[in-house]
């Protein structure tokens, strides 16, 4: 069996895959975060022989290969959570949704993770993944983690004022009304830098780099999808540092792109190196002409990409689990 673990409601990169796994008859169950601490969900867990049942199925004996995909989102609001103590409540949901997702990964630590369940912890460190794409040979952008204005002067005076600051994790979404926000990769120009106090929050900045254009490269375990996004970079708004800004201009193209052999082969061992299996790998192509690493996300979205350059990504997904969903794959 196949075991989906993501949102409960729709998410953009997995319900397509759920789709190639319906037409192709495939033996899966989606399992979100929500429905473990939902009544509705049957499960049962098993602490004898360490395993949990859903809906009357064992997971240790039956679930083969598990998907990953943006599964950790928020707990359930149960009723009566109500009154002064709301808060506190509400946090004890989650710490005990969390316990049983933990131990729903201990369960499942042996079979085929997409991607792979230890790699993920490192995954979430954009900082330790940059140092890993240099050791393997990528260009990377001279980055600062700081916490006080001197230091984010310096650094901002070394570069010329050619510097972007962007969060140190992967931001989600805010949504109020029917209106959804999030953070993006902004100019960090001289006003913000005099709006600095003398000590704040740790801040990530980045030396800019002037794009011919970006590339966006959708791996899956040793294949590389890669996207160019071209777009008018020149005519951009002012403070303008994140492509996903241009994605809708009708200016911007997405054409399928031919990676020279010498960078796949290091993207490659890049994500050897990382135990990544899959994600979505952000690259630069320099007016110099370097290609320079910014960041990837092993859940990161591809469906966009796929679509505009016919890449039918989220069918070579089903394919894999569904390969590795047989006896033969694991032996």
């Amino acid at each position: 069996m196949i075991l989906i673990l993501s949102h409960q409601g729709s998410e953009q990169g997995t319900d397509p895959v759920v789709e190639w796994l319906l037409a192709a008859g495939a033996d899966f169950r989606k399992l979100s975060s929500q429905e473990l601490a939902s009544p509705a969900c049957h499960w049962n867990i098993n602490v004898e022989r360490g395993d949990i049942e859903l809906d009357g199925r064992s997971l240790r004996d039956e679930v083969r290969v598990v998907w990953y995909r943006r599964f950790q989102a928020p707990a359930p609001t149960l009723p009566g959570l109500g009154g002064r103590h709301a808060g506190q409540l509400r946090a004890e949901v989650r710490r005990e949704t969390a316990t049983l997702a933990q131990y729903l990964f201990e369960v499942l630590r042996e079979k085929v993770w997409l991607p792979g369940q230890q790699a993920r912890l490192l995954a979430d460190n954009k900082l330790q993944l940059l140092y890993l794409a240099r050791q393997c040979g990528l260009r990377v952008p001279a980055s600062k983690v700081t916490n006080t204005r001197s230091a984010a002067t310096q650094f901002y005076l070394a570069h010329g004022g050619e510097v972007v600051s962007k969060p140190l994790d992967f931001c989600g979404y805010y949504v109020e009304d029917e209106a959804a926000y999030t953070a993006y990769t902004v100019r960090f120009d001289a006003e913000k830098l005099r709006a600095l106090p003398v000590r704040f929050f740790p801040l990530l900045l980045q030396e800019a780099i002037r794009p011919r254009y970006e590339l966006r490269v959708f791996y899956l375990d040793g294949d590389c999808y890669a996207t160019a996004i071209l777009g008018n970079y020149q005519a951009a708004p002012a403070g303008f540092a994140d492509v996903k800004l241009l994605f809708h201009n009708q200016q911007t193209h997405m054409v399928p792109y031919h990676l020279p052999a010498e960078l796949r082969q290091r993207l490659v061992a890049f994500m050897q190196q990382a135990g990544l299996n899959t994600g979505s790998i952000d690259l630069i192509r320099a007016e110099n002409g370097e290609y320079v690493f910014l960041e990837v996300n092993p859940v990161g979205q591809y469906l966009e990409p796929s679509n505009r350059c016919h890449f039918q990504v989220e069918e070579k997904i089903a394919r894999w689990l569904i390969h590795h969903d047989q006896p033969h794959s694991h032996a």
